[in-house]
């Protein structure tokens, strides 16, 4: 008689190991029962800096929500691509009312910080850069931009009454 062969449980492909040295990964099971995936924890500067314990849990919630309003107010840079003629855009799923909303928000939200506070915000929070790249576009020390967004931070903290 021919023996049955056990099935192997299958795993997943996690890649190759030196993309597990840029970002923080989390193993999660999938719809495939035994199949595992990797999924980056770290979709940005804010999150890297959550997780990295350089900012607060508040700290973080008020970027995420200054980035929410950000983003819905249509302030985020847009790049031009060099062919444009055959991409199709869905329709836009925001009313007017929404966006000029949600400006006003950002407007008020950037009111107490002040100019260099507002800078910093909007080019990490709303642009996506890093805060040391920030800091070197300042001539400032690399080191500082943190130590600025945390600044920042707090002071978006304290205006959406989170602390």
């Amino acid at each position: 008689m021919k023996s049955r062969s056990k099935k192997r449980k299958s795993c997943g492909d996690f890649g190759p190991e030196e993309k597990l040295n840029h970002g923080d990964y989390a193993a999660e099971e999938t719809m495939v029962p035994g199949v595992l995936r990797l999924r980056n924890r770290e979709q940005d500067h804010l999150d890297r800096s959550l997780n990295r314990k350089q900012i607060t849990p508040l700290q973080y919630a008020a970027g995420a929500r200054f980035q929410r309003d950000y983003y819905i107010a249509r302030m985020t840079p847009y790049f031009a691509s060099p062919n444009l003629s055959g991409l199709r855009l869905g329709p836009i799923t925001d009313s007017a009312d929404r966006v000029m909303m949600a400006r006003d928000r950002v407007k008020k939200a950037m009111s107490p910080l002040g100019v260099m506070l507002t800078d910093c915000a909007v080019d990490i929070l709303g642009s996506g850069n890093s805060a040391a790249d920030w800091a070197k576009g300042k001539n400032l020390a690399s080191r500082s931009g943190i130590d600025i967004l945390r600044l920042a931070l707090s002071e978006l903290a304290r205006h959406y009454r989170l602390t």
